[in-house]
């Protein structure tokens, strides 16, 4: 599996124990300069990589990889493209199935301005979900009878029968029971989003960067990225201890 050096400790964490239990070498991206390369990425990548796992949008610096590209460079290889967008979606466009990604997932407390920490979403391609081999438990499989409200009232009801997984994306949702009020808030984020248009959000935020990354170079400083809505300033300070 290959990764960014830079990535929110999540990742790492993941990522580490996934290569502990399935005896995978894990190969980390070191940036230059604070930032990454499509050719530093891609030699990483060889035919025995499983999936390139990465943020769109770095959460320190705002560096935005080329999703499309960097899909190219995982397919030819036979891996996957695995991404966490929690610092894009909502801010940004991003369509994953034109841009060429296998799998991804936002946490919704940030650009998606859902209030409840816990909510978010994930997308899966249609390919990945057709190899995808998930444990089986409730919300995963079809209802017996169309419906599990039905179902529960059934006094011939087997808890063991055999149940058929679930199609689509549901396929993955291996929880017992869905999170209604946190589920109620994101929802409402998104139709705020959706109303006001993801493109005139893009426009305004970049406008936004733009003018701090412009007073900043007028001030004789220098950004580390001016591709996102993130803006991290050089100082050339050096740090306290």
């Amino acid at each position: 599996m290959v990764s960014l050096d830079t990535e929110f400790p999540t990742i790492p964490a993941l990522l580490k124990s996934y290569a502990r239990r399935f005896g995978l070498e894990l190969r980390v991206v070191e940036n230059r300069n604070g930032l990454h390369s499509l050719e530093d990425i891609e030699k990483a990548i060889d035919d025995n990589t499983f999936a390139v796992v990465l943020s769109s949008v770095n959460w320190v610096i705002g560096e935005r990889i080329d999703l499309s590209e960097l899909s190219r460079i995982a397919h030819e290889h036979g891996a996957w493209l695995i991404v966490d967008a929690v610092q894009h979606l909502g801010s940004l466009r991003l369509f994953p199935e034109k841009e060429g990604v296998d799998a991804l997932s936002a946490g919704s407390e940030k650009w998606l301005i859902s209030p409840d920490t816990g909510a978010g979403l994930i997308y899966a391609s249609d390919e990945l979900l057709e190899e995808a081999k998930p444990i089986s438990g409730l919300l995963n499989n079809e209802p017996p009878t169309g419906d599990w409200g039905s179902w529960w009232g059934l006094p011939e009801k087997d808890p063991w029968g055999e149940l058929r997984p679930a199609k689509g994306i549901r396929k993955l949702d291996f929880g017992g029971g869905p999170p209604y009020l946190i589920a109620s808030a994101l929802l409402a984020s998104l139709r705020l989003i959706n109303g006001l248009g993801i493109d005139r959000i893009e426009r305004h935020n970049t406008k936004l960067a733009k003018i701090v990354v412009n007073e900043v170079r007028a001030l004789g400083l220098d950004v580390f990225s001016a591709d996102s809505s993130i803006v991290t300033i050089k100082t050339g300070l050096e740090l306290q201890h």
